[in-house]
This record gives structure tokens, sequence and C-alpha cells, in this order.
């Protein structure tokens, strides 16, 4: 169609140059007339030949490719119809991607037959509206690709004009973007997902800003009017309740974060043991049972009687999961129960599929809010309108989704707004015996009161004076002897004698690590019970702490009735 343009030009020109000549004949003289005739016939011998070459350049390979091959080897897919939409030609992409041997073989051939009807239908739309527009248009539209599968395209799309300017067809080129599509929608995703992260986190800091400051502004006017005295027993003896109670909501909010990091830096890793399952969850429902009292609500345990007595399964963990879904549930109930529910679903061989139901008779939760609750430092109350009595981290039921995915149980969840809601956990369990069971769960701490006193001899190695006296106070109240070292080669220079060690593992000079790998070695004393007193709480540096040579790891903050229970362990023949 090009070289036919040539030709229309060439006769023009030449129609021009006829006049031309005749108007100016008689004026010429003859010597220059004949220099133009000359010139004229040589332009007409350069059209021509420029014609010609036009006319054979689609099929020319004189410069090694002809513009066919051209076309033909272009990238993404070319393509060009007539204006009712049947195809007139490809390039060789293309007919590789509908699969057909050659890109003469798409000619007469229509949308419809290469995808569904529908999906063809809105393509012809689309090429319809451009021819009638008759203008270009870059557009994405819906295709399919090589798998006959949904794709997205990027297509420009040009009208075909004739000589006369009328449509006849359509041009195009298109590559699919189905990919970058997806990357740029979880690129979206993902800024859309760390917005509301920073929005948390954000919430999540003023909430920890707030649960830091009330205990501590407690505990520090609650210290002043001690130090003031002029108290009455029962004044003091209230103060003192009030400051356990500010206590150990400080434990809890750092042991929320530091669980919900070591969760976060897969740090925690699950020990499979023997557990009696009746007398585990009871314990658990003890542990609980005064925070329901306190709101003047029902606990209840109901335990099927088909349970296996021992599962085999990692108790900490297990315990964390159950008494992180219980506390919320009182702690969102305000009037009625919370019950505990323990049932068999099946028992096949030596597995059975547990389901544990907590359902309260709380507030509820909005349905759409319901996956909300498992996101870290999410929390479904404004922090500055919320009561009291339901602070907390938000990190509560995060820790929960990541403890039980370590467990292999799913979590289900049903609530309805003013009614309350219920947690179901279900789990498969291997059945195990009491062989290896672990007793810690059922222990309970008795005070000792007929210990003669001053029988056995500890040596207490902490740094921290404060610590230092309050650990020094407990074991003198359970009938210790005590000497105390404030570095580690201090405790090594009194090592002589004792029934048991209890060592800081951060000392000043020298780790506790070292303390306790001298005292295996260099002074090869392997009976001495070494407890590794620490604030570092991780699976990994438990190990450490054992393999250095230490008999237990006591995590810091410890109680008297932890110490005592280390005690009746490890020196039994005092007890």
């Amino acid at each position: 169609m090009l070289y036919n343009l040539e030709i229309v030009y060439l006769v023009v020109s030449l129609n021009g140059w006829a006049q031309s000549v005749m108007s100016k004949i008689k004026i010429l003289p003859q010597n220059e007339l004949t220099r133009r005739l000359a010139r004229y016939e040589q332009e007409i011998e350069k059209l021509k030949a420029e014609n010609e070459r036009l006319k054979n350049i689609y099929n020319d390979t004189s410069d090694g490719f002809s513009f066919k091959e051209i076309l033909a080897l272009m990238p993404g897919n070319v393509f060009w119809k007539n204006k009712d939409g049947v195809s007139l030609g490809c390039n060789n992409n293309l007919a590789k991607f509908l699969k057909l041997n050659s890109p003469d073989d798409i000619i007469g051939k229509r949308n419809s037959d290469f995808m569904p009807e529908e999906l063809a239908r809105k393509l012809d739309e689309i090429d319809q509206e451009i021819m009638a527009s008759k203008e270009g248009k870059f557009i994405e539209e819906t295709g399919i690709n090589a798998n006959q599968e949904p794709a997205i395209f990027f297509s420009q799309k040009i009208p075909l004009f004739n000589k006369t300017g009328e449509v006849i067809g359509i041009v195009g080129i298109s590559i699919d973007i189905t990919e970058r599509k997806k990357i740029e929608r979880e690129l979206k995703e993902a800024k859309e997902k760390a917005e509301a992260s920073n929005r948390a986190k954000s919430q999540f800091l003023a909430v920890i800003n707030h649960e830091l400051r009330t205990p501590l502004t407690s505990i520090l006017g609650l210290v002043n009017f001690l130090k003031k005295g002029n108290l009455s027993p029962e004044e003091e003896k209230s103060i003192v309740e009030d400051l356990d109670n500010c206590s150990q909501n400080l434990l809890n909010l750092v042991n929320d974060v530091l669980d919900f990091s070591q969760l976060e830096a897969k740090r925690y890793i699950a020990i499979i043991t023997p557990v009696e399952l009746k007398v585990f969850l009871l314990g658990i429902s003890r542990i609980l049972a005064p925070l329901a009292k306190n709101k003047n609500l029902t606990l209840k345990l109901e335990v099927d009687k088909k349970l296996p007595p021992f599962i085999l399964t990692d108790q900490r963990l297990l315990r964390q999961i159950l008494i992180n879904v219980i506390t919320n549930a009182i702690k969102y109930t305000d009037k009625g129960r919370v019950i505990i529910q323990a049932r068999s679903i099946k028992e096949i061989g030596n597995k059975v599929t547990i389901e544990v139901v907590i359902t309260d008779t709380g507030r509820g939760i909005p349905t759409d809010k319901i996956n909300q609750i498992f996101e870290p430092f999410q929390q479904l109350e404004d922090p500055y309108t919320r009561q009291s009595s339901r602070s907390g981290t938000g990190l509560g039921l995060a820790i929960v989704k990541r403890l039980a995915a370590l467990l292999n149980l799913s979590i289900n969840v049903q609530s309805e707004v003013g009614k309350g809601t219920t947690f179901s956990l279900i789990g498969e369990f291997t059945i195990g015996n009491d062989s290896k069971a672990q007793k810690i769960n059922s222990f309970t701490p008795k005070v000792i009161s007929n210990i003669p006193q001053h029988k056995f001899k500890v040596l207490l190695v902490e740094d921290d004076p404060i610590v230092q006296k309050i650990h020094h106070k407990m074991l003198m109240e359970l009938g210790a002897t005590v000497e105390t070292a404030s570095s580690g080669k201090e405790a090594l220079s009194r090592i002589k004698g004792q029934d048991i060690l209890f060592i800081d593992i951060g000392l000043p000079d020298i780790t506790g690590f070292q303390v306790i790998q001298k005292i295996r070695n260099e002074l090869n004393n392997q009976h001495m019970p070494i407890i590794a007193l620490t604030g570092y709480t991780t699976d990994k540096e438990k190990e450490i702490f054992l393999a250095a040579g230490a008999n237990e790891v006591a995590s810091k903050p410890i109680n008297i009735d932890q110490i005592q229970s280390l005690l009746e362990r490890y020196i039994k023949k005092n007890f």
C-alpha cells in the first residue's frame, strides 16, 4: 500500500511539471529549456526507482532481513484485523502463543476461536470502540494466556485507514502483564499492611506507655506511703497487697512482650512430654479461679471421661495458650460465667483428637473484628477509653495464635455481640503413659513451717544488691545458711561445702557460664546442684546454661514458692 502512495505522488508531480513547462515554454531560451528538461527527466528516473524499491521492500532480503521477517520477529503479540474483527495476520510470538503452526494460520480467525465467548465479546467491543473513535488507545484488557487461563494484557491499538480516510481495520500490540499486576497488587497489599502495622505499633506504644506508667506510678506512690510510716497494720497490709498486684501486672506485661519477641524470632521450640491431662486442666482452672472470683464470675471445668489419662504435648506451650484464652474470657466478661470444656472427638490407634472449648457470657466480638483480635498490637477498645480491668498489651491472642501453630492446633471463634464468645482449640495428640509424665503441672507449693533452721548451706551469687537482699531473705526464711558473692571470682573463692548454688548469669567480671564451667571442670565439683538465675528465657539460651553444667535454669523474677520447690528437689535429705 505504501508504494501506491508514491505512485500518486509521482503522477501529481509530473502533472505539475507539465503545466509549469507549458506556461513557460514561450518565454524560456532554448538552452535553458533543454537543461530543465534534462533535470526533470533525472528526477522522474529517481522517483521510478524509489517506487520500485518501496514496491519490493516487503519481501526484499538484500539487507539481511525483509520487512516481513522483522514484523514476524517483533516482541509482544502483534496482530491486525479488518473492521469486522477477522484476523488478517500476526507475528511469530502471537502465533506461538496461540499454538498455531505459522502466523498465516490466524488469517480468517476471530477472538471467539481462541477464548470463551463472553471474553471474546468484550475484546471485540473494545476494538469496535477504538475504530469508532478513529484514535489509537493504550488499554489494559483481560485475555487468556498460553495455558488458557485468564491473563491481563497491556495493549496499544490503532485504527487502520484507507486512502480516503475510511477505517478499514485495527492493528495492535499487546504484552502479558499478569505477573507485573500481581507484583503491583502484592506491593500495594504489603504497603497497606505496613501502614496498618505502623498504626498498630503506634497504638501499641501508647498502650505500653500507659501500662508501664500506671503500675509504676502506683508502686512509687505506695512505697512513698510506706517510707513516711504512721500506718496502721491494716493499711500496711493493704499497701503490700497493692504493691504485689502492681508488680504482677508489670511482670505480665514484660512476659507478653518477651514471649512475642521470641515467637517473632522463631526461637520457641516445642518440647514434647507426657502430660496428665485432667490434672493439667484442673491446675489451670485453680490458677485462674481467684481472677474469676474477684469479678464474681463462675469458672467451671468440664472434662470428658473418654479423654485418655495422658497425652504427649508441650505442657508449657499448651498451658500458656489456655491461660491466655481463659484470662481473656474473664477479662471481657462482667457477669455470668466462663466454662472450660475438654472432650475427645475421635480416637484411632494411639492418636486422639481433642477439643478444648472456652465459652464466656461477655460482651462479644463484632463479626468483622474476629480476625483482627489475632493480629499483634491490636485491641478492639480505644486505649484512651477502655476500662482499667481490660488493660493489656494487645499481644495475648497474637501469642496464642503463634503458639497454637507450634502445636498444630486450629483455633475457631464464634461470637455474638452482647451474648458472649466461644473459643475452640482442636488438635491431634499422641496418647502417652505415666512412665515419663511430668508432675510439675500438679505441684502446689506448701509453706515449710518445720524446717530445722540452718541445716543446709547455700551460696548465692548475685551482683544486684537489692535482688541479692531479696533472694537472701527468701532463702533464710526457708531455713538456709546463706553466703553471698557479688562477682564470679568471689564466688569461686567461696565454694566450700555448700549444698546448692544459686548463680546469676550476668556478672560484672566473668559470666555465670564461666563460673559453672570452672566449678565442673577445674574444681572437679560434679555433685553440687547449680541453679542458674537469669532474665534470658529463650530455649536456646537455656540449652547453653545446661550445657555449661547447670542442673536447672530459673527465670527471674523468682518467688519463694519456686525457690522452695527447687530446694525440695535438689537437697531432699534436709527436707
